[in-house]
């Protein structure tokens, strides 16, 4: 269930766990590319966006995790901003502050 928090902090974020409660405290300034796997439908999605919003370069593996919860994820990212490929680096879209955040993915597409 928790199998994600790791994940995150890879990333930067600071997470505090409270029993059953858990409180991530991410700061966009902070988070930066790291490589990273998605354990699960629901939490792959959110290490996903957390690595797209990252500074740097993130790899992601476990990306089917994503595929079977959510349709279209791919296409959805790139409607959104994102260039998307499978292979490395796959996702990359330029936040406010003009840096290039890039995600790479484990499989071809």
């Amino acid at each position: 269930r928790y199998a994600y928090l790791p994940e995150l902090t890879k990333l930067g974020a600071r997470v505090e766990r409270h029993g059953s409660a858990v409180i991530v405290h991410p700061s966009l300034a902070r988070l930066s590319g790291a490589t990273v796997h998605c354990h699960d439908i629901r939490s792959g999605a959110a290490v996903l966006l957390a690595a797209l919003a990252a500074r740097g370069t993130s790899t992601v593996s476990g990306e089917e995790q994503v595929e079977r919860g959510y349709e279209a994820i791919w296409e959805k990212l790139r409607k959104l901003g994102a260039q998307v490929r499978r292979g490395s680096p796959v996702a990359s879209k330029r936040l406010a502050t003009g840096e290039l955040t890039r995600v790479g993915m484990g499989s071809q597409d």
